[in-house]
């Protein structure tokens, strides 16, 4: 008899009174649980946040060391074209817009590399027609 009521006292203490799910919605850890869930959240916002505002910086550093180097290439361009034959040989000056047009074509300027290829036929050109003469 003391058996029996031992064994229905522990059984209605052991087993839950209500569901799992509504006991844990209510307990403590279901708020820890949801606290946890939203710093996530909030550090996989703040993370996507910085990375494509990280993106965009490096894209415009990027864009503007091309404009800079293109920039020098142009230079290069109105030095050597400007440059007197005695200042510097042909052999050189055709060496150095040849680099230049590699350059700017890696650089993916379009007009630039015309401009020397025209440039370096006129001189071709013009030994052709030393060495005619």
């Amino acid at each position: 008899m003391i058996v029996d009521v031992l064994l229905q006292q522990c059984a209605v203490q052991c087993l839950p009174q209500e569901d799992f799910w509504t006991a844990f919605w209510k307990s403590p850890g279901a708020g820890g649980l949801g606290a946890v869930i939203a710093a996530a959240i909030a550090a996989l916002v703040t993370w996507a946040a910085t990375h494509s505002i990280r993106k965009g910086e490096r894209a415009k550093l990027a864009q503007e060391k091309t404009d800079k180097a293109l920039e020098r290439c142009w230079e290069r361009f109105a030095w050597a074209v400007a440059a007197k034959e005695e200042e510097v040989p042909e052999y050189v000056r055709t060496e150095l817009l040849r680099r230049l047009e590699i350059d700017a074509r890696r650089l993916g300027d379009e007009t630039l590399p015309k401009l020397i290829e025209d440039f370096n036929q006129s001189i071709l050109d013009r030994v052709d027609a030393i060495a005619d003469w």
